[in-house]
């Protein structure tokens, strides 16, 4: 029965083993990102109609605006075109590096989905391991059971032949014993006889008799030892039988018993290969997660770097156009151009602003819907991932712009979104007004697109209006 023991040993180490490959996986899972995004599940949702139906109306209300625009008569500094000519050569560096984040990005979830590939084709094998184990165990169970029935009928026939051979031995000494007697009786009936032959005649007749009757009951216990000895061959012949089944159940046995052995063998080298290549792939999962870190950092430090360039060459061409503005200008219909291409860069911009914060909204709600989808795959699934990478960019090449930097649910902190804390309505449009000088300000503040604004958050950057009173 050890062999059985080591076999059972053998094959409940192999599923240790298995397990202990499944907990190890599940625990550096559960402590990585997740490899894949939050938001194509949730952007599904999103009420488009409702997002094309704001487009319509920014676009109409853009359109009215220029048209208001265009028919103004105002006055302009000629420094403010190249002011704004230097902005939008700035932000080139912006654009370019945000491309360069989002193909480092791509390249990142890239590498997670071929981790992911090896991560399943791992479960796929530990998973039929698992069912050749169980088949395995099946398997030997009912090896087992064949055995303990041949036991039991290998013992109930040795019982039968011990009680077959004590019956035999039992008949051949009680006729033995009744041949013995009788043989000493003949001869004693044979030396009476010569000597009361004479006498007893009437005796020898019934001894005669007696004799006889005797003699037929010796021919009857000869017939009973006679088909007790074919009984007693009969099951040497079945107990030969028996053993040469049982050897032969014996070698089929050992047999399984090696191949056993050797796919135990085999199960566990796959595992020892298992559990190298989950270290591989952990070691890679980190150094990809560091990478993708480092890369974050890079792309956010560049970002405040380059606001806080756009912010400092804003304030000089403010300083600059102020200084300008004190000399004469040239001739109405160039002041006129130049107004129209401010006017026409202020849409621009507003468009931009009011793009931005539309996917600002949609990604806010697009990132509680995943929060909420994650918690709950949290409670429901020991091996659920979380990485919270999120890239989102505009329709237009011109106007892309990275949404980093989304952390336990606040704003993107980038550029001139931070300025939505303070002004939740019209804040992009602020913010572009204020990267303005204060003689364009004071003449575009008299055109009907400054009453599309909200007139609580509009404050005058005139000089002559400074005591705080509102568009």
């Amino acid at each position: 029965m050890s062999w059985l023991s080591n076999i059972s040993n053998i094959a409940d180490k192999a599923e240790t083993l298995l397990n202990k490959l499944d907990q190890s996986t599940a625990d550096v899972i559960s402590k990585a990102p997740s490899r894949k995004g939050l938001l194509p599940s949730v952007m599904e949702e999103l009420p488009s109609a409702g997002l094309s139906r704001d487009d319509d109306a920014n676009s109409e209300r853009s359109h009215s605006s220029s048209r208001s625009l265009r028919t103004a008569s105002t006055q302009g500094s000629s420094h403010d075109l190249a002011m704004l000519a230097s902005d939008k050569v700035h932000e080139d560096p912006i654009v370019q590096e945000t491309a360069a984040s989002s193909a480092m990005a791509r390249s990142t979830d890239e590498k997670y989905q071929i981790m992911d590939f090896s991560w399943n084709r791992i479960q796929e094998e530990k998973q039929t391991l698992k069912d050749e184990i169980a088949a395995q165990n099946a398997r030997i169970a009912k090896l087992e059971i064949g055995k303990r029935e041949v036991e039991e009928e290998l013992r109930s026939t040795k019982s039968g032949f011990a009680f077959q051979q004590r019956e035999f031995e039992e008949y051949r000494t009680k006729a033995q014993r009744i041949l013995q007697v009788k043989d000493d009786l003949l001869e004693n009936l044979k030396k009476e006889r010569g000597v009361e032959e004479a006498s007893e005649a009437s005796t020898g007749i019934s001894t005669d008799i007696k004799t006889y009757e005797l003699e037929q009951e010796r021919d009857m216990l000869k017939e009973d030892v006679k088909s007790a000895q074919l009984a007693m061959l009969g099951l040497r012949s079945d107990m030969k039988d028996m053993e040469e089944r049982v050897s032969e159940e014996r070698r089929k046995f050992f047999a399984e018993k090696k191949d056993l052995v050797e796919k135990c063998q085999f199960w566990q080298n796959e595992s020892k290969r298992g559990d190298e290549e989950l270290s591989f792939l952990k070691s890679k999962f980190d150094q990809a997660r560091e990478e993708l870190k480092r890369e974050r950092d890079y792309v956010n430090e560049r970002l405040v770097q380059k606001e806080q360039e756009i912010r400092r060459l804003a304030e000089v061409e403010r300083g600059r156009s102020g200084d300008a503005f004190a000399t004469p200008g040239g001739d109405q219909r160039h002041l006129e151009k130049q107004v129209r291409s401010l006017a026409d860069n202020l849409l621009e911009k507003q468009n931009l602003v009011e793009r931005l914060h539309a996917e600002n909204r949609a990604l806010s709600l697009q990132l509680e819907n995943s929060n909420k989808k994650q918690r709950s795959y949290a409670d429901r699934d020991a091996f659920s991932v979380d990485m919270g990478v999120v890239h989102r960019f505009s329709d237009s090449p011109e106007l892309r712009t990275p949404l980093l930097g989304l952390q336990d649910g606040r704003e993107p902190q980038v550029g001139l979104l931070r300025h939505r804390q303070n002004c939740p309505e019209g804040w992009g449009v602020h913010a572009a007004l204020g990267a303005l000088p204060p003689v364009p300000h004071r003449l575009l503040r008299h055109l009907p697109l400054m009453g599309l604004l909200p007139h609580h958050h509009v404050h005058s950057r005139d000089p002559l209006t400074a005591s705080g009173k509102t568009l």
